[in-house]
Formats: C-alpha cells, sequence, structure tokens
C-alpha cells in the first residue's frame, strides 16, 4: 500500500515536471517564432508570439523584445506607454515626440525633452554606454534652441504687436488727417460757397443799386428833357415872335427910312427952287436940268445909313436883352442842371 502511494507521488512529480517542461518549451518555441518575425521587420506578428510566450512564462527578456519592437515600428507613444527598463528607448522615444510638436506646440515639445533626461538620466546609473550621454546633451541643447526660439518669436511677437499698433495709430491718424483736411476742404468749400453767394448777392445789391441809379438817371434825364423840349418850345415861340418883331421893326425903319427920305427931298426941293431963285438964269437952269446937287446927294446918303445903323444898334440891344432873358428862363432851378449853360 504504501508503495503505490509513493508511486503515484512519483508519476504525478513526473507529470508535473513533464508539464513544466513542456510550458517551458512551448514558451521557448514562441519566443524563437517572434524573435523571426522580428528580424524580417514583422514587428505585429513578432509581439503576438511574444505574447503568447509570456502566457507560458514570464520573461523580462520577451518584455524587452516587444518595446523593442514598437521603438522600430516608430510607435513612441506606445513605448512610453509600456513600462519597462529600457529607459535609454524611452528617452529617445520621448526626444523623438518632442520633435513632431516643436512646431504646433512647443510648449508640449519642451515637456517631451525634459521627460527624455529624466529617462537618460536613469539609463546613465545602469550603464556606461557612451551614447545615452550625446543623446542626453543633444535634447538638453534642443531644449535651449526651442527656449531662444520661444523668446524670439514672443520678441518678434511683441514687435509685430508693437509695429501693428503703431502702423494702427499712423493709420488712424492719417485716416483723422484725412478726415480733418477733408472737413478743413468742405470748411473752405463752404466758404467759399458762401462767399460766392454773398458776392453774388452784394453784386446784385450793386446792379440793383445800379438800375434803381440808371432808372432815376433817366427818370431825371425824361425829366430834364420834358423841361429842354418845354424850354425850346418857348424858345423857338419867342424867336419866332422876335423874328416877327424885328421883321415889324424893319418895316417900321423902312418906313420911317422913306418917309424921312420923302420929307427930305421936299425940303430939297423947296430949298432948291428958292436958291434957283436967287442964282443966276443959268444957274437955275442948269439946277433945273440936272435936278438936285452932288453934295445935296450925299449929305442925304450919310444921313440914311447914320438912321440905318442906330436902328440896327437898337435892334441888337433889344435881341441881346431878350437872349438874357431866354436863358433865364431855361435855367433848371430845383436841380442845378441845366442844358443850356452859357
Amino acid at each position: 500500500m504504501k508503495n503505490k502511494v509513493i508511486s503515484i507521488l512519483l508519476l504525478l512529480l513526473s507529470l508535473f515536471a513533464f508539464g513544466i517542461n513542456l510550458n517551458s518549451a512551448r514558451a521557448y518555441y514562441y519566443i524563437s517564432k517572434g524573435n523571426s518575425f522580428f528580424k524580417n521587420e514583422n514587428f505585429e506578428e513578432a509581439r503576438k508570439n511574444y505574447e503568447l510566450s509570456l502566457k507560458l512564462k514570464d520573461n523580462p527578456n520577451v518584455k524587452k523584445n516587444i518595446i523593442k519592437s514598437f521603438y522600430e515600428e516608430k510607435k513612441y507613444k506606445e513605448v512610453i506607454e509600456n513600462e519597462s527598463d529600457e529607459f535609454f528607448l524611452r528617452g529617445n522615444s520621448y526626444a523623438f515626440l518632442g520633435d513632431s510638436l516643436t512646431k504646433e506646440n512647443p510648449e508640449e515639445a519642451k515637456k517631451n525633452y525634459k521627460l527624455a533626461l529624466e529617462e537618460y538620466k536613469k539609463a546613465m546609473k545602469s550603464s556606461d554606454d557612451i551614447n545615452i550621454k550625446k543623446n542626453y546633451e543633444i535634447v538638453l541643447k534642443k531644449i535651449e534652441d526651442l527656449e531662444k526660439e520661444q523668446q524670439q518669436n514672443q520678441d518678434n511677437q511683441q514687435e509685430n504687436k508693437d509695429k501693428n499698433q503703431q502702423n494702427q495709430n499712423n493709420q488712424n491718424q492719417d485716416k483723422n488727417n484725412q478726415n480733418s483736411k477733408d472737413n478743413q476742404e468742405q470748411n473752405n468749400s463752404q466758404n467759399n460757397n458762401n462767399q460766392d453767394k454773398q458776392d453774388k448777392n452784394n453784386q446784385n445789391n450793386q446792379q440793383q443799386k445800379n438800375n434803381d441809379s440808371n432808372n432815376q438817371d433817366q427818370k431825371d434825364n425824361s425829366q430834364d428833357n420834358k423841361q429842354n423840349n418845354s424850354n425850346n418850345n418857348d424858345q423857338k415861340d419867342k424867336n419866332n415872335q422876335n423874328q416877327q418883331n424885328n421883321k415889324n421893326d424893319n418895316q417900321q425903319d423902312q418906313q420911317n427910312n422913306d418917309q424921312q427920305q420923302n420929307q427930305q427931298g421936299d425940303q430939297n426941293n423947296s430949298g432948291g427952287n428958292q436958291e434957283n431963285s436967287n442964282q443966276p438964269q443959268d444957274q437955275q437952269d442948269k439946277n433945273q436940268g440936272g435936278g438936285v446937287s452932288t453934295g445935296d446927294i450925299k449929305d442925304s446918303k450919310e444921313d440914311i445909313k447914320k438912321n440905318e445903323i442906330g436902328v440896327i444898334l437898337k435892334r441888337l440891344e433889344g435881341n441881346e436883352k431878350q437872349s438874357f432873358k431866354n436863358n433865364e428862363r431855361v435855367m433848371n432851378i430845383e436841380t442845378g442842371n441845366s442844358n443850356n449853360k452859357w
């Protein structure tokens, strides 16, 4: 009985050992198959076989191979999401993620660079690989360059902002100047229009005054012409009257002269007859035969001329007085404006 129990235990241990060996064998099989896919860069199939191997047996190296497959496939987010001691690969993954964010998100890129430095520090504690230190210095330089670039961008942004503000101020100033200029031109135009209107009104007023003055002058001229016509008519009537008076005076003077000549002739005839009676007969015959003597005729003509000259002088004196009277009548005493000034 005791031997049977021992046999069973040995059988179970043998089966357990065989099972363990079988799992190890299967795990090894999956690892080998995964490595084969990894070499052929079929990282997806490699990871599947690595996962099957880990289900059979835990193996840190298999986990490292999975991280490496993500890294080789440039799936850097998967590298940093899976916990592992591959600090160097994790640091490189953070660095590559930072490089992809420098343009669109500089702050996030700088954050990834700093995480990369932390992973490199962990890697340098467990390894003396010179590449880890080089990558650390490269990432540190990237951080410095990024900060300088950010500062430059901020300065440029501030400068552009100031420039835009200055341009905006200049535009506003130009706009204000243009508005002021437009307002000034509008005011000048308005003032010019007002001045033109004022000048036009003044011109119209002056024209109206001139028209009124012309109308008044025409009215005065009309009155003067009317007065002159009336005076001319009066003068004409007076001249006609004077001519008629002169004609009558001439006729009267002619009659007087004829009468005087007749009277003188009668006197000469009477005196001649008396003288002839006292003269000798031959002288009487001579006087009778020849009529009046030459001396008597000459004296008679001189008397006639004197009488005519006196009549003419008298008539001229009367005409001169009449002319003074006529000139006095045509004077326009009210306006002082006369067309017959002398």
